[in-house]
């Protein structure tokens, strides 16, 4: 894909996956974690149904099978965890440490056998990290709870893994019927956890039904469609590596949204985290390898 139409499309994939975490900051202040995804991946799956029926895709084995895999990985591990750290985390920091993928998602590419290590892709997400330490260490530490870091940090590790099976095993599947079917499965991990922890008495206000439709429509059908396609250009590892895009934007919506203030911290972190965006993905213009 020409880096002219790949650039747009990697910026707004950032802006909308770290928008999710600023849109379940305000959602988990409302309601439960759990209540929340559940509702999330449901209203996902349906809106997805009828493009998924017209496509002919409904029964097709490969992508139920890859489906309700990514539904664990993905739904039920990556965004369960990481919506139960925001309950004792910030959107912020969050942010941050998803942003961390790239490790990750690099080294299980290599095991995998999908794609090289080369040193200047780990010099680029080393020196994107860096950028990412950087903000960290700059970030308010109040009400940061050792467990919700734990979740966040397990929740980017299955997102990581859930990337390289994508990538790996069902990048010849249909997009859109992966995403309905992984959404079905997370929305099925949900419901047991919403019984048991669930709050089934909190109000619906249109706070919440703004971040619930936004969540599932703006961030599941859309940041998701992104994010299988960025895939499948770039490969897994490459893709990755566009989530150190995440803080700018996560700085940007908390300041916006939330009030966060930015410091010349920050913006030292930004440009660390662009030097290294730029050398991990130097061919990322260059289709993958199948």
């Amino acid at each position: 894909m020409p880096r002219l139409m790949l650039y747009p499309l990697v910026a707004l994939f950032s802006a909308v996956w770290s928008s999710a975490f600023i849109a379940g900051k305000i959602g988990t202040a409302l309601l439960d974690p759990y209540s929340l995804l559940a509702w999330r991946f449901g209203l996902t799956a349906l809106a997805l149904s009828p493009l998924v029926l017209a496509r002919g895709r409904a029964g097709q084995t490969g992508d139920i099978r890859a489906g309700l895999v990514l539904g664990l990985l993905y739904n039920a591990l990556y965004l369960g965890l990481t919506f139960t750290a925001l309950v004792s985390v910030s959107a912020t920091l969050v942010i941050l440490i998803v942003s961390c993928a790239p490790f990750a998602t690099a080294l299980f590419a290599a095991a995998a056998g999908q794609e090289r290590l080369d040193v200047g892709k780990l010099l680029g997400v080393a020196a994107g990290f860096g950028g990412v330490a950087v903000i960290a260490l700059g970030q308010p530490m109040t009400r940061v709870t050792a467990l919700g870091v734990g979740c966040a940090c397990l929740g980017m590790l299955a997102f990581s893994l859930g990337t390289v099976l994508y990538r790996g095993r069902a990048v010849a599947g249909d997009a859109v019927g992966i995403n309905f079917w992984q959404s079905v499965a997370g929305c099925a991990a949900m419901i047991p956890l919403c019984l048991v922890f669930g709050r089934p008495g909190a109000a619906a206000t249109p706070e919440l039904a703004a971040a619930v439709a936004y969540l599932a429509l703006v961030v599941g059908v859309g940041g998701m469609g992104l994010w299988f396609l960025l895939i499948r250009v770039s490969g897994a590892a490459t893709a990755s590596a566009y989530h150190l895009l995440n803080p700018i934007f996560g700085l940007f919506f908390s300041h916006l949204l939330l009030g966060a203030a930015i410091t010349a911290r920050d913006v030292a972190g930004v440009g660390l985290i662009c030097l290294g965006l730029a050398v991990a993905t130097r061919r990322a213009a260059q289709p993958a390898r199948q």
